[in-house]
C-alpha cells in the first residue's frame, strides 16, 4: 500500500493537478498562515517534477 505522500507525488506530476494542489495550499495558507505547510506542498510539487533545479531551468 502506497503512502499518502506517494499518491500526492504521483498526481502532481500532471501540471493541472499540480496547479490545483498549489492553489488549494495557497488558500489554506491565506486562512491559517501556516507557511511550513505551503512550503511542503511546493516542495512536493517540485520534487515530483524533477526538483527545483529542473523546474528553474524550464
Amino acid at each position: 500500500m502506497r503512502s499518502f505522500h506517494e499518491l500526492v507525488t504521483e498526481h502532481v506530476q500532471d501540471p493541472s493537478e499540480a496547479s490545483e494542489y498549489l492553489k488549494a495550499s495557497m488558500e489554506l495558507f491565506e486562512q491559517d498562515g501556516d507557511l511550513d505547510a505551503f512550503l511542503a506542498a511546493l516542495r512536493t510539487v517540485a520534487d515530483a517534477n524533477g526538483g527545483m533545479t529542473k523546474l528553474a531551468s524550464e
